[in-house]
């Protein structure tokens, strides 16, 4: 019986018994691999960096990232680099737009000096802080304050009775809905 926390002969896992199961033993290379309420193994929270495809609990995967660029991240042009954990994008090669620093906010800049286009560290999902700008006109979130909560393809703690747990609210650390799902963030 699928829930009972015994491994039958149809079931692949059951609770918190994996049977030995990983996410390398998935054929992935890390990540947190968990048993679904089937019974089945759950490898959403499953990735392989190098693989080139950006899964849920990546940023991007080498050259791969999933559609993002300089240009709608806000700079004027330049190149994208993937952290070697494919957790985060480096955007130091990217080249500031040549209105920059005229403190008027245009084009595709995010910010201009003091002006932020109206966002606040709120408005980006954080809970508290002060939103600056960069010399190179994007927003500067280092200022940003966030709950200590797992977010999108995170481990968490779900608690039946607190569908938010620990996970983060909708738009925070990229968390989609804001619930947690089978023990991953979504």
């Amino acid at each position: 019986m699928c829930g009972d926390g015994n491994v039958d002969p149809n079931e692949a896992c059951d609770g918190e018994s994996l049977v030995g199961s990983t996410c390398m033993t998935e054929g992935y290379g890390a990540g947190t691999l968990l048993c679904g309420p089937d019974c089945k193994l759950f490898v959403d929270g499953c990735y392989t960096c190098g693989d080139g495809i950006v899964h849920m609990a990546e940023a991007c995967d080498g050259s791969n990232f999933n559609g993002k660029s300089c240009q709608s991240l806000g700079y004027g042009g330049g190149s994208l680099v993937c952290a070697p954990n494919c957790k985060s994008i480096d955007t130091a090669g990217c080249t500031p737009l040549a209105s920059c620093g005229n403190g008027v906010q245009e084009g595709a800049e995010q910010c201009d000096g003091g002006q932020l286009g109206g966002q606040t560290c709120i408005s980006l999902g954080y809970d508290m802080g002060a939103l600056g700008c960069t010399p190179s006109c994007t927003l500067d979130t280092s200022g940003c304050e966030t709950l200590m909560c797992a977010g999108q393809g995170e481990f968490c703690i779900f608690d039946e009775n607190n569908p938010q747990s620990n996970c983060c609210p909708a738009g925070v650390k990229d968390n989609i809905l804001g619930i947690c799902d089978f023990f991953i963030c979504f």
